[in-house]
């Protein structure tokens, strides 16, 4: 009678614990991707809480005109020049959101990285306004890349995108501006 082979017992216990580390380093990184996706969820319906009706007078023409020339330096016929980034409604919005997301709240002009809007072929870093602000411990950096604001985390965008910041007002100074002007 033949007498089995014992594997060899070192090797087996070696395979096991690679196969148990690998497993625990994959459900490490399932478990970080799905609370990153949890903390940028949260974020948004925070962010989309302050952006429900917004009134008004953040739209107002006059008080979007003197609040950017003043405080970010574009020129006083940045409204008609029909860029993107210069609209009425963003600006606008921008404006409402360093106000109501409160203290930590920034409000940003950055030229951005050529090409980044993906629908505007450009070779010159365009002027956009952004407001980074911090949530659950986390910075956030809210911004138009289309129609529509997008979230993303602050330093991510503040590598990937941005080329260089012309100017920021925090967010008291904003409704400080507010306050003096009644709005």
């Amino acid at each position: 009678m033949k007498t089995p082979k014992i594997p060899n017992l070192p090797l087996f216990a070696l395979l096991v614990a690679a196969v148990l580390v690998l497993l625990v380093l994959v459900g490490t990184i399932v478990y970080r991707l799905w609370q990153n996706h949890r903390r940028r969820q949260r974020a948004e319906d925070y962010v989309k809480a302050f952006a429900r009706d917004i009134p008004d007078r953040y739209y107002d023409r006059e008080l979007i005109r003197a609040f950017y020339t003043s405080h970010f330096g574009v020129p006083d016929n940045f409204l008609t020049l029909g860029e993107p980034g210069f609209a009425i409604e963003r600006l606008g919005w921008m404006l409402a959101m360093t106000e109501r997301l409160g203290p930590t709240a920034i409000l940003n002009a950055s030229y951005l990285r050529p090409g980044i809007h993906s629908a505007v072929a450009a070779c010159v870093s365009p002027l956009e306004f952004w407001v980074d602000f911090c949530h659950d411990n986390h910075r956030w950096a809210i911004w138009y890349p289309e129609d529509t604001f997008a979230l993303i985390d602050r330093f991510t965008f503040g590598s990937r995108y941005v080329s260089s910041t012309s100017q920021r007002r925090q967010h008291d100074e904003v409704v400080a501006w507010l306050r003096r002007h009644n709005s």
